[in-house]
């Protein structure tokens, strides 16, 4: 996201359906930052692993943060609603180059 350098901002100027690092203060009182995403409805399809695919004939999630992570196959809402939130770094230009290809 062009513009935007890295700092913290408050979750209500946040964009929707787009990967972020959130942050909030958990159960514990603890500060806590994840990547998650905020989805509107029908933007995130619903698995037959979720929780809520049983609620009638919906096939999306209901509109709320989720929680992302590289290592886990499903999206999971988050434990407490996030409070900031800033972009994601871009990646270190040694692997972006190592990814995009041959040079000529």
């Amino acid at each position: 996201m062009k513009g935007k350098k890295m700092a913290w901002h408050l979750i209500e100027t946040a964009p929707k359906n787009r990967k972020l690092i959130l942050g909030y203060m958990n159960p514990n009182g603890k500060w806590r930052t994840v990547m998650g995403c905020f989805y509107t409805k029908g933007h995130l399809p619903l698995s037959d692993e979720s929780d809520y695919y049983d609620q009638g004939d919906e096939q999306w999630a209901p509109e709320d943060w989720y929680e992302e992570s590289e290592n886990c196959e499903f999206l999971k809402p988050l434990d407490c609603p996030p409070t900031h939130w800033m972009v994601l770094p871009e990646p270190p230009a040694a692997e972006r180059k190592k990814f995009s290809g041959p040079t000529q």
